[in-house]
């Protein structure tokens, strides 16, 4: 399903054109899968320091592109990618 849904078949991983996000030693990159063989290929679109931040990016990077967003936690292992919670309004925003 397009924009980061959870695929309802449970052999459907990512694919050329998908987003992911995996850890990297200076945060988290948000890539996109290419189709070269072997891989994992991926092409750079940035690398940030917060998960939720790279969550949200990867999700509407997908959303844009009409494809799905994955996290990467091993080098061969795709998972759905899903959205923190929003963090919650502190009492000074009701004033």
């Amino acid at each position: 399903m397009p924009g980061g849904s959870e695929p309802s078949n449970e052999h459907v991983t990512c694919v050329p054109g998908d987003v992911i996000v995996t850890r990297v030693a200076s945060g988290y990159l948000i890539a996109r899968a290419l189709p070269l063989g072997p891989g994992p290929w991926w092409e750079y679109v940035s690398v940030v320091h917060d998960y939720a931040e790279a969550a949200r990016s990867a999700h509407t990077l997908a959303r844009e592109l009409s494809v799905r967003a994955w996290l990467n936690p091993s080098s061969e292992h795709y998972d759905p990618l899903k959205l923190p919670p929003l963090p919650a309004l502190s009492a000074q925003h009701d004033r």
